[in-house]
């Protein structure tokens, strides 16, 4: 039952860390800041990275990745004990 515990925990994280992300996508798409390629061609399309330099976003983003990354390999190792 422990196991489960903490698997419920880690589900929990995860959900945490996909609201933070969308939190980061809304707040993209409201910004003033965001870089849209002018591409004829293309569809305007918001060039991801650039936009998270400029609004400063990518310090959550970063540290949300490497959160996610950390929780992926986490759950995967203690599924092995």
């Amino acid at each position: 039952s422990r196991r489960n515990l903490r698997m419920k925990q880690d589900k929990n994280h995860f959900l945490v860390i996909l609201a933070i992300y969308f939190l980061i996508f809304l707040t993209m798409a409201e910004s003033p800041y965001v870089i849209v390629s002018g591409e004829e061609n293309s569809l305007s399309h918001i060039l991801f990275f650039e936009s998270l330099m400029t609004t400063n976003l990518i310090v959550p983003f970063a540290l949300n990745t490497i959160y996610l990354v950390y929780l992926l390999f986490k759950t995967i190792l203690s599924q092995d004990n």
